[in-house]
């Protein structure tokens, strides 16, 4: 009976329910709290990133820009891992031995190289041990160069989600999207 006498005064002298004032007394708490510990900020306009949004952003330019970025992403990429298609130009101006060693240090043509060793080392150490030629084929032949052939992948597949990681943290990747 006392609560609802309180009620009943509360709504008399304010001119509202007790649950709208709490609400506003909440609500005037936080807003208090925000303007004593916030500072708003103008923020300038960049004037880079608006030349950006305008060349990229063009119906025009845009995809072109877009296109060639993604293609110049992804033969950095191949160059990186297999020298393609450095390689190919190099060989096709007349510099084969140029051409060879950009392939032979490519990731992979390093890891290639690193089963190829590690293939003769298992050969010459089970041939020490007289084990059977069809087991040391097994191994040399198809377990070693088997995972050597799916890990020159790898560095592929790294690289490439690099880039893209990169392209989408710089912004660039959404105004390719767009």
């Amino acid at each position: 009976k006392r609560i609802e006498d309180v009620v009943k005064e509360i709504k008399n002298v304010y001119k509202r329910d007790p649950v709208e004032l709490i609400i506003l007394y909440r609500y005037n708490f936080v807003n208090r709290l925000v303007s004593r510990t916030t500072e708003t900020v103008k923020v300038s306009e960049r004037k880079f990133v608006k030349k950006l949004d305008d060349i990229l952003l063009n119906p025009l330019t845009g995809p072109i820009i877009s296109s060639i970025m993604l293609i110049s992403m992804i033969l950095l990429a191949f160059t990186i891992n297999t020298g393609f298609p450095l390689n190919y130009i190099l060989r096709s101006l007349g510099y084969e031995s140029i051409a060879s060693a950009i392939e032979e240090i490519s990731l992979s043509g390093i890891i290639s190289k690193v089963f190829t060793v590690l293939s003769e080392i298992v050969q010459e150490t089970a041939a020490n041990y007289n084990v059977q030629g069809w087991l040391i084929d097994l191994i040399t032949g198809g377990i070693i160069s088997g995972v050597g052939s799916v890990l020159t992948f790898l560095p592929l597949i790294f690289i490439v989600n690099l880039m893209m990681a990169l392209l989408e943290d710089s912004g660039l990747m959404a105004r390719i999207a767009v």
